[in-house]
């Protein structure tokens, strides 16, 4: 889209350069112009014409440039997700954890020592 319209906007003004090279000759037709100046003005077109070329080629790069970092932006927004719903899932986790911890702890009436004096103190009766 930008090469369309920057070379939209050289060739108007490439056409407007050479309608003025057409239409200056009509009014002053005394001037002429020696071997060198017209040499001078070829090597200015020409150079224009390079830097249009160079100009277009940079905003194709540019566009492609643009275009990897659109993808690269969708793929790192997808990452964000992915990571937000491992972290969510994590804490769930961790929760679960902490509630597997609460009923594995043995209870009071689960202690050896208990058992083992209860053990003496019946055996003794």
């Amino acid at each position: 889209m930008l090469t369309y319209i920057f070379s939209r906007e050289m060739e108007l003004r490439l056409k407007y350069f050479l309608y003025l090279l057409l239409i200056f000759p009509l009014f002053a037709q005394d001037v002429t112009f020696t071997r060198e100046e017209y040499l001078q003005i070829a090597n200015n077109i020409k150079q224009m014409q390079a830097d249009s070329q160079r100009v277009a080629e940079s905003l194709f790069i540019c566009e492609e440039l643009v275009f990897k970092m659109e993808e690269q932006s969708n793929v790192d927004s997808l990452l964000l997700i992915a990571k937000d719903s491992k972290i969510n899932l994590l804490k769930a986790r961790d929760e679960m954890n902490k509630k597997i911890v609460e009923l594995v702890k043995p209870k009071w009436y689960e202690n050896s020592y208990i058992w083992l004096i209860a053990g003496f103190i019946l055996g003794k009766i």
